[in-house]
């Protein structure tokens, strides 16, 4: 399979990563593409736009609990994981070489000796609610959480992508869960559409239209009129 994407060798967080990502549309906002109303994908068009052409936002330096938690135990999620299944590695930001301002930055991805590619990614979750964490090991996902792992594994072409809750104040079994997610084919097709089709209006400077209403299919003689 020929490779579909550029890796750009950035620390996650960094200026450099921010510039780098600068105006894409990047996993972590892909369910705002897939679930989104058009008026949610417009706005998204206007900020990734508008980031674009005014550069990346300054960082907020004000203290984000659940953030600051997310970022401290993350590595240790990840070692965890790496004593159970096949290495994943840490990596920087991933451009699509098919659509423009598309990309992705995963927590991990399993790379192919002789950089014959990745095989696999690892999105990692450290809930700051103990109470999320029992929801994923009960087997619920955020939808945003579940578009993140499905586009990345678009972008990256892989044939699977790991899904990690850690909760370090949990012990024993309890602490950790994992779910793999494997590629499905129609899930891909219709990411691939939707991005088509987002490149098309971010490539047009146009913007998606709100499903017509009754009235609307009435006065264009869509349906019948009943009075």
């Amino acid at each position: 399979m020929n490779r579909t994407y550029t890796e750009i060798a950035v620390d996650q967080g960094s200026p450099e990563w921010h510039r780098a990502r600068c105006g894409c549309l990047t996993a972590s906002r892909a369910g705002g593409l897939m679930d989104g109303s058009a008026r949610a994908k417009n706005n998204l068009l206007d900020d990734l736009e508008a980031e674009e052409l005014g550069g990346p936002r300054p960082e907020q330096k004000s203290f984000i609990p659940a953030l600051e938690w997310g970022k401290k135990h993350e590595e240790r999620a990840r070692a965890l994981y790496n004593l159970n299944f096949p290495r994943m590695d840490s990596c920087g930001f991933f451009l699509s070489s098919l659509f423009g301002w598309v990309g992705g930055s995963p927590d991990g991805v399993c790379r192919v000796a002789d950089d014959r590619g990745i095989v696999g990614g690892l999105e990692i979750k450290c809930p700051y609610n103990p109470a999320v964490h029992e929801s994923h090991r009960m087997g619920t996902i955020a939808p945003a959480y579940f578009w993140q792992i499905q586009f990345n594994m678009w972008l990256l072409q892989t044939e699977y992508w790991d899904f990690m809750s850690f909760d370090p104040r949990r012990t024993g079994d309890g602490q950790v869960h994992f779910r793999r997610f494997e590629r499905d084919a129609s899930i891909m097709k219709r990411i691939e559409s939707e991005v088509h089709d987002w490149n098309r209006h971010r490539s047009a400077g146009t913007r998606y239209k709100d499903a017509a209403t009754p009235l609307e299919l009435m006065a264009a003689g869509v349906l019948p009129k009943f009075f």
